[in-house]
């Protein structure tokens, strides 16, 4: 299935609520699977702090996980390539849920929050 999605996340310094931004960072957008999770995608915060990944959501299917449409979703970030915070695990992120208004299914855009790192 050929379905373009976008996850968005911020970060924030847990000091003083600042966005957090540079170049020294950089955060891995994966899905959480049995036997190896997969990579998604990877960017650089904004001047806001703000991630925002796009991909196929067929991406999230591997081999442990083939018709995979609702991908357990979790994001890492990285300060000069060191591991320096790992959110918890988003399960079951439904893109193709319906809209409770509309009842289109127009839920391709999801925001995972604002973490202070």
């Amino acid at each position: 299935m050929f379905q373009m999605v976008r996850i968005r996340v911020r970060f924030v310094r847990k000091a003083d609520g600042r966005p957090l931004t540079g170049k020294q960072y950089t955060a891995k957008l994966f899905d959480k699977d049995v036997l190896c999770d997969d990579p998604l995608g990877e960017a650089r915060p904004d001047a806001e702090g703000r991630v925002e990944f796009t991909c196929e959501l067929a991406d999230a299917a591997s081999l442990d996980s083939l018709l995979e449409t609702k991908p357990d979703l979790y994001v890492v970030l990285y300060e000069d390539g060191t591991e320096v915070f790992r959110s918890p695990v988003f399960r079951d992120v439904d893109f193709l849920r319906p809209d409770p208004v509309t009842g289109e299914k127009n839920q391709l855009t999801q925001d995972l929050g604002t973490f202070a790192v």
